[in-house]
């Protein structure tokens, strides 16, 4: 509804259809394709530029130079100017994949800074500092000068920007940009590569620039270095804001709010000077405008934080609760739990997990030792010792997080040693964390969906025209995600975001996420951390389950003895990055190198009669945890 506020607003009774109204909002519209297109990179990926101005006159100069200097159409042009600018974004995102943060923010500044200098020097191309002189567009039956013929044209290209930003948002590729807002590490742990969505995010935004600048440079007829400065960049920031930072309709509602307030605060203050004057009060008030206009902007911040788009959700949804959602499960060929057991059957012949002579140093220091374990496929395996002795370390090894000085991982008979972490996914290899590693400011559904992110089909292209192959996939993921839940028993958790969830719940989420995924090994990093006995026998029955009915591997971390003798098959103990012992619970729990290192007296590590009694009727006596 939002892209259609300039036309709604021509139809209001009483309003001022001239050519100056045109104009004015032929220039918000033309802002807001850049509001839409910062939105996808600042808002959405997370990825902040104060460089968009610099972007905006290479689109405006490529249009006025395919047009004047070559006599192309304009649209053809507008096409030319998408296409260079999207380019120099895909360059300028090349060194920002190494920056983040206000770093990345300075460097964006620095190339927004750099355009408009080298722009007035190259005379021989752009007319220096006097800038270049085009023929506005135009349709017939229309004056060169008529404003309203460019607001035909401009109206349809801000839809069209807008249907292919809202595809991108609602897909593969725009919960890969949200992902990598939230949390780098989950993002890669899910499939999703940090390089190429960085460099999707800047190219997109930056053509969706480029078309603006175009249409800019056709709605003034000339265009000069100078009109493209810093403070551009940082009204371009503040349209985002104002609007809400990741929304497309807060973008259009900013860049018209943001367009319209300077001529109502103009004429504000001519009405305060007039007021003064005719109170016989001398004072000549020296451009009140810019006051006014910062007091609006910080007042608006101040009591609007969420922005225009969430102020008005949240009135919708106080006068017009949306209803609830009813759930459609459809009946496909296979469910999700019957398609993951088939394929990883498929796998059973192929060796499991290989880890051969793994050592890890940080500088001076050892972390794992000529580590070397085996994992068969549908098998239960712990990895445990003491605080600091190197389990974390295999596992961020398994995940490429880290690179191994030594030794080589191997699964299913693929090396896997140098893979690069987005791909674990892809091979079937998912994981849990120590510290909760979940889109926290995303829904339950959102993350499970980001959990398939490697499974989906989905194109750049066909995400951004949402066609039917596209739905039908988004469809079947969304069915995938429900099944998955409801496996877990944490349906009513689905539009709920996991940061406002009790931790174990959370709990459950983040193994969710990773059953969705189809694998075939799950790495668990201390997954009864937190929980007490209760909660800790139902998660060892719900990780045999997943075990026997999905026909995954399971390879964990943990601390609690009890848990990890009652649950695993076979066990590896680590002591100061060292294998000191393998084999049957049995066995590991008489070895005396383990009982020294680690575990202490053996009669520690059963619990008797007497103390499991006592353990019961304290978790009896106990408030229930939620």
């Amino acid at each position: 509804m939002a892209i259609f506020a300039p036309f709604l607003m021509t139809l209001i009774p009483g309003f001022e259809a001239n050519n100056y109204t045109y104009s004015i909002l032929n220039f918000a519209m033309i802002y807001s394709i850049v509001g839409i297109g910062l939105s996808l990179l600042t808002g959405y990926a997370g990825q902040i530029s104060l460089g968009h101005s610099g972007l905006m006159a290479i689109g405006a100069y490529t249009a006025a130079q395919t047009s004047t200097g070559f006599g192309m159409p304009f649209f053809v042009s507008l096409l030319f100017a998408m296409v260079f600018t999207g380019f120099i974004g895909f360059l300028l995102a090349l060194p920002a994949l190494r920056l983040s943060g206000p770093y990345l923010a300075v460097a964006t500044v620095g190339f927004g800074v750099a355009v408009p200098q080298i722009i007035k020097y190259l005379n021989f191309r752009t007319d220096g500092i006097e800038g270049l002189k085009i023929d506005k567009p135009n349709l017939p039956g229309f004056s060169p000068e008529a404003d309203l013929a460019r607001y035909y044209m401009i109206l349809p290209i801000v839809a069209i920007v807008f249907f292919v930003a809202t595809n991108l948002t609602r897909t593969k590729v725009g919960r890969a940009f949200l992902a990598i807002r939230e949390t780098e590490i989950a993002a890669q742990a899910m499939g999703v590569g940090l390089a190429r969505y960085k460099v999707i995010a800047f190219t997109i935004s930056a053509a969706m620039t480029g078309i603006a600048g175009a249409l800019y440079v056709g709605q003034i007829g000339r265009i000069s270095s100078e009109e493209f400065n810093l403070l551009q960049s940082i009204l371009f920031l503040v349209i985002i804001a104002i609007g809400g930072l990741n929304t497309l309709g807060g973008a259009v509602a900013g860049a018209l709010l943001m367009t319209i307030l300077p001529e109502f605060v103009n004429r504000l203050s001519n009405f305060l000077q007039e007021s003064l004057n005719n109170a016989g009060i001398n004072v000549q008030l020296k451009n009140p405008q810019y006051i006014l206009y910062g007091l609006l902007i910080i007042l608006f911040v101040m009591f609007l934080p969420e922005g225009l788009a969430g102020a008005w959700q949240r009135i919708l949804n106080r006068f017009w609760p949306a209803p609830p959602e009813v759930v459609v499960t459809t009946t496909a060929d296979h469910s999700l739990q019957e398609q993951i057991r088939v394929e990883n059957s498929e796998q059973q012949a192929k060796p499991g997990l290989e880890i051969n002579h793994l050592t890890m140093r940080f500088g001076g220091i050892t972390a794992v030792s000529d580590f070397s374990m085996t994992l068969k496929p549908g098998e239960i395996v712990g990895l445990i010792g003491p605080n600091g002795a190197g389990k974390t370390t295999v596992f961020n090894c398994l995940s490429s997080f880290y690179r191994p000085n030594e030794g080589q991982l191997l699964w299913e008979g693929l090396d896997i040693t140098h893979q690069p972490a987005q791909d674990k996914l892809k091979v079937g290899i998912a994981r849990t964390f120590q510290n909760l590693e979940l889109f926290k400011n995303l829904s339950v559904m959102d993350n499970l969906l980001i959990g398939q992110h490697p499974r989906l089909k989905q194109s750049l292209w066909s995400s951004m025209l949402l066609t039917p192959a596209t739905h039908r996939e988004e469809k079947l993921a969304r069915q995938r995600a429900r099944e998955i839940l409801a496996f877990l028993e944490i349906s009513d958790t689905e539009k709920m975001r996991p940061g406002s969830l009790p931790f174990g719940k959370q709990k459950r989420v983040e193994l969710a996420r990773a059953l969705v995924s189809r694998p075939r090994l799950i790495l668990l990093d201390e997954p009864a951390a937190g929980a007490n006995n209760r909660e800790t026998a139902d998660l060892a029955k719900l990780i045999r389950r997943i075990r026997d009915e999905f026909g995954i591997a399971v390879l964990l971390v943990e601390h609690d003895m009890s848990f990890v003798m009652n649950l695993c098959e076979r066990l590896y103990v680590l002591d100061f990055g060292k294998k000191i012992a393998e084999g049957t619970p049995d066995k590991v729990q008489s070895d005396p190198a383990v009982i020294e290192a680690y575990l202490g007296e053996r009669e520690e590590l059963v619990d008797t009669e007497e103390e499991r009694n006592t353990n019961e009727a304290t978790t009896k006596s106990a408030p229930e945890r939620t």
